[in-house]
């Protein structure tokens, strides 16, 4: 149980705290722009290069919604390398095919097959795998080192302050404003997605109390306040409960949780990531929580123990709270753990029935709790769901459910994904 609960908290953190890379903002807006000439999604593609045929032409992308799409070129495909950091094709060169090598990611504008196997590509751009990673740990560090994590309290509009609730480096909670008065890049995650690369642009008028929040900048020698240079903000919640109905048409599915009596409209999004805990992966926890000496409730507290510590360590040098040393991004312990996710076995809406016990992530849209867009749904064992349910409802040491969880804490789609500039 603890195994499940560090990887559904982790996960949970990752989904909010995504890292914006500079690389992935350079991806994003070129979707952006692609998405302005040629308005269908089926008109580009966005991935990473498992396997490449230069000779041939043909290349094997996993999609980042998680499709295999065989990648296809004419003799006169255009192929450009853009550097890291880099939000324009202005300043990308010209390589050749025999260029692109696994590992790299892509964007490519074309044409998809009616069956969704194939994309003939007219246009890639590329980004060079270790120099992503190069910039993504420079990022990860920099968020560690200078960021930092909280829920919006008090909105300042007059003088542009915000103030968050947060934890200092012993775990107690503090206030921190976040003054947002400067030239500040502003993204809010999209409400079906946890992808930095989908993150979408936001403004200050945008901010809610009640909002997760983090942002970069400089602080003040005593920590309380922080100079910003980027926001990102998001409405992320965790609900779980029992299936009552299923509508493949209108992808919806009716949700009522048994600890808060509440029924929740979960809706499904394009880039929603359906997955099924397994009878074999449930044992497996099991067994490794005996391994650790943990057991029921206990093991499932030293996972939330494992998160208090982590914003412990994180206090005032910006990893925030839960969150992990290496930062936001997809690095360290967090990074893990969303890759588990995303290899459990996926099911599809239509797979769902009444009955069934799922548990979610989720965006919600302004103060209607009615309705949550799914950013994760993991549904499989329904006693092993539900024990995780129970324990991820308490309260921390605070009386707070300050980290993401159970009943209502834990990132679209449109075209505007150039980060504004706040004046």
């Amino acid at each position: 149980m603890r195994i499940l609960a560090r990887l559904l908290t982790a996960a949970a953190l990752a989904l909010l705290l995504g890292g914006v890379s500079q690389d992935a903002r350079s991806f994003a807006q070129q979707t952006s722009a692609a998405s302005q000439e040629t308005p269908s999604a089926q008109n580009r593609l966005v991935g990473e290069v498992q396997t490449a045929n230069a000779g041939a032409g043909e290349f094997t992308i996993k999609t980042d919604d998680g499709r295999t799409v065989t990648l296809k070129t004419a003799d006169k495909v255009s192929v450009l390398r853009i550097p890291p950091g880099e939000t324009s094709t202005q300043s990308a060169t010209k390589i050749t095919l025999a260029d692109v090598a696994v590992g790299d990611r892509v964007f490519a504008r074309g044409a998809l097959a009616a069956d969704g196997q194939s994309f003939s590509a007219r246009q890639i751009v590329v980004a060079n795998k270790q120099a992503v990673a190069q910039t993504q740990e420079a990022q990860r560090e920099d968020w560690q080192r200078r960021g930092v994590f909280g829920r919006i309290e008090a909105i300042n509009a007059d003088r542009k302050e915000i103030t968050i609730r947060t934890r200092g480096r012993e775990g107690a909670a503090q206030t921190v404003v976040v003054d947002a008065s400067g030239k500040v890049k502003f993204m809010r995650n999209a409400p079906d997605s946890s992808r930095s690369q989908d993150a979408l642009a936001s403004s200050f008028s945008e901010l809610r109390v009640g909002d997760q929040l983090r942002a970069r900048g400089e602080r003040s020698a005593d920590g309380t306040r922080i100079t910003a240079e980027e926001i990102v903000t998001s409405n992320v919640q965790r609900t779980g409960g029992t299936v009552q109905s299923v509508s493949a048409s209108t992808n919806e599915i009716v949700v009522h949780n048994d600890q808060t009596g509440q029924t929740q409209t979960i809706v499904i999004g394009q880039r929603t990531m359906l997955r099924r805990i397994t009878p074999e992966m449930a044992s497996q926890m099991a067994a490794r929580r005996a391994q650790a000496g943990g057991g029921g409730a206990n093991a499932a507290g030293g996972g939330r123990g494992q998160g208090e510590a982590g914003a412990r360590r994180g206090g005032q040098g910006g990893a925030g709270e839960g969150q992990q040393r290496r930062g936001p991004g997809g690095g360290g312990r967090g990074g893990g753990m969303q890759e588990m996710l995303q290899n459990l076995p996926a099911v599809s809406i239509g797979e769902l029935k009444k009955g069934d016990v799922v548990i979610v992530t989720g965006s919600a849209s302004g103060t209607d709790r009615s309705r949550l867009t799914a950013i994760t749904l993991i549904t499989g064992d329904a006693d092993f769901l539900k024990r995780l349910m129970q324990f991820q409802g308490r309260p921390n040491r605070d009386g707070q459910n300050m980290s993401p969880g159970l009943p209502s804490d834990v990132v679209g789609g449109g075209t505007q994904n150039t980060p504004r500039e706040q004046p």
